[in-house]
């Protein structure tokens, strides 16, 4: 090989070393390098590829002192799921494990979303815990609203939560004001009307990533059974829910329990969500994870991201 040759290819090696600490120690994603170094996304990408063949990135997954990789290992296994992550049950209070719970969903996110993929977001109370998100990597993306805002004084609200994920990616968003429980029937009917509630629910059918709570068809535990009149929940219990997603009331085959309940709330049917590639389920509580073993057998969620506490109550029920 020629000088010349051998000095481009010490070149492309100090390029790739370079990109490699610009995107796995100082979090810049795949396009703000491409901008910084003026290259195309295309080519970072096939640099940072090539980075791991030449041996100049390697990746080791490491589990100090805990056995949580075997849980969730078994977690997939028995509940039929693509990947479970599973943290550490935190010292603190709920408020602590609610936003570690959505930091592991973002860092979760990291893995899975593409460039130029839509990625809805539900109101849960683990993803309104974050107040900034972490230095994770996320390409260039749309952030899709896809529930009303929660009915809850403690929480943030998902424009919120959405706003940060958008300024992370350097990406795009689109929401929509409404509440995620109407009071009565013809509000919900008001709600579904608005154009930019028409507009964004015409996104939905070209979802790629979703991520949800998961809740049980009971008191306490579902984000929004409390919020229905007896008669209208009796009446979905009646009628075979078991668990909610996104606010949805289920059946215990996965699938929408159509009637008054349903049309409480301002939140795509089941299986619109289920045309997305990836479903991110994120739960704490393990009373709810009835709820959660339903939506996972059935398909709903490919991915469960919860605490140490919460796994094993789940894999006692799958």
């Amino acid at each position: 090989m020629s000088d010349t040759g051998v000095m481009e290819d010490v070149r492309e090696l100090a390029l790739m070393a370079h990109i490699a600490r610009r995107f796995y120690f100082a979090g810049r994603t795949k396009s703000e390098i491409a901008d910084e170094l003026f290259l195309s996304r295309f080519k970072v990408a096939r640099l940072l590829d090539a980075a791991h063949r030449a041996g100049i990135v390697e990746i080791t997954i490491n589990v100090p002192g805990d056995s949580n990789a075997d849980v969730a290992r078994e977690l997939e296994e028995a509940c039929n799921l693509r990947r479970a992550v599973v943290i550490d049950d935190p010292e603190g209070d709920e408020n602590t494990l609610l936003a570690l719970l959505g930091e592991a969903a973002i860092a979760t996110l990291s893995d899975v979303v593409r460039e130029g993929d839509r990625v809805g977001i539900a109101s849960t109370r683990t993803m309104l815990a974050i107040h900034e998100a972490p230095r994770v990597a996320l390409p260039r993306c749309t952030f899709l609203q896809l529930t009303g805002e929660i009915p809850r004084d403690d929480a943030a609200n998902v424009m919120g939560v959405i706003r940060i994920l958008t300024r992370r990616a350097a990406g795009n968003a689109k929401v929509f004001y409404a509440p995620m429980i109407a009071g009565d029937e013809g509000a919900w009917r008001s709600y579904m009307s608005l154009p930019e509630v028409r507009a964004a629910f015409a996104e939905f059918a070209r979802l790629d990533v979703a991520v949800t709570g998961v809740g049980a068809w009971a008191p306490g535990l579902s984000i929004i059974h409390d919020h229905l009149s007896p008669a209208v929940r009796d009446e979905a219990a009646a009628a075979g829910a078991v668990a909610e997603v996104a606010g949805i009331p289920i059946d215990a085959q996965g699938r929408t329990v159509q009637g008054a309940a349903r049309r409480r709330v301002v939140a795509p049917d089941v299986e619109v969500l289920m045309r997305a590639r990836e479903r991110i389920g994120v739960v704490f509580d393990s009373a709810r994870a009835g709820g959660l073993r339903v939506a996972a057998h059935a398909g709903v969620i490919t991915t469960v991201v919860t605490q140490r506490s919460n796994a094993e109550a789940l894999l006692s029920r799958c």
